[in-house]
């Protein structure tokens, strides 16, 4: 049995169907507590403001306010790690 072209790229297709391609925001939330939050981004995105607005965000929680302290680049997987202190 020889399978069309056409079947193939139909399957192909439906195969990624469930797959997101650039959706979602560029940053994940490692680690936070009320003395801070660790966000992990893509060292290569240079507007930090949903990252920032991600920490403000957390630490008003806390009543307190995001500052950065430190960023440790070349992570696993090609990731940056930016961590705020809640002050």
């Amino acid at each position: 049995m020889t399978l069309k072209p056409s079947a193939i790229c139909l399957a192909a297709l439906l195969g990624l169907a469930g797959c997101t391609i650039g959706s979602g925001p560029p940053y994940r939330v490692q680690t936070q507590s009320a003395s801070g939050i660790t966000i992990l981004t893509d060292p290569a995105l240079r507007n930090l403001s949903q990252v920032q607005q991600v920490a403000r965000s957390h630490c008003a929680s806390f009543g307190k306010q995001a500052v950065q302290a430190r960023v440790s680049n070349n992570l696993r997987g090609g990731r940056a790690a930016v961590y705020f202190a809640c002050r």
